[in-house]
């Protein structure tokens, strides 16, 4: 996140969550981003979050993974290493579908965590930064720009205090 100030609806309940932001939805406000200390299927539907790229971009690395596979053990038997035995070809696909599978797995895997961790800019001994202590424990928290209007401002305090938060407060996030 940018430097923006925030205000956040800090719940202890996923339905009472789930029911405040279906409220803000209804006053057609954008809501930034929502923490939550364990996923909660469907939430990015119910707030109206982006969806993540990362499921299109492991199928890309899914067929680099394959591609390169099949260029790697063509290379290994024909190229450099070629065996003739028992008058077999040198290249036989089928023997090969194992590998390629267990292979393409296995680099689409590492590749999408190394996308994980450079999209969000998570890296070695970088410190934490929390909106909220909670949040990794048992906190919910939801996140929205605050808007210039102070009536709006008070219309989100007010949803999100009448729909069982414990706390609204005001952020300043660098």
């Amino acid at each position: 996140m940018n430097s923006k100030k925030f205000i956040l609806g800090i719940f202890k309940e996923e339905d009472l969550m789930i029911k405040a932001i279906k409220k803000i939805r209804e006053k057609e406000i954008k809501i930034e981003e929502v923490f939550m200390p364990y996923p909660v299927h469907g939430i990015e539907d119910i707030a109206g979050l982006h969806k993540t790229r990362l499921m299109g971009a492991a199928v890309l690395f899914g067929i680099f993974g394959t591609a390169l596979v099949f260029y790697f053990l063509y290379w290994v038997t024909v190229e450099s290493y070629p065996l003739i035995y028992g008058g077999k070809p040198l290249y036989t696909l089928p023997s090969h579908v194992v590998i390629t599978f267990v292979l393409m797995i296995n680099i689409t895997s590492g590749l999408s965590v190394i996308s994980f961790f450079i999209a969000n800019k998570f890296y070695p001994g970088k410190k934490a930064d929390l909106i909220h202590p909670g949040v990794v424990d048992d906190t919910f928290v939801v996140a929205i720009n605050k808007p210039e209007a102070e009536d709006e401002v008070q219309i989100i305090m007010n949803i999100f205090s009448t729909n069982g938060a414990t706390e609204v407060t005001e952020k300043f996030v660098k």
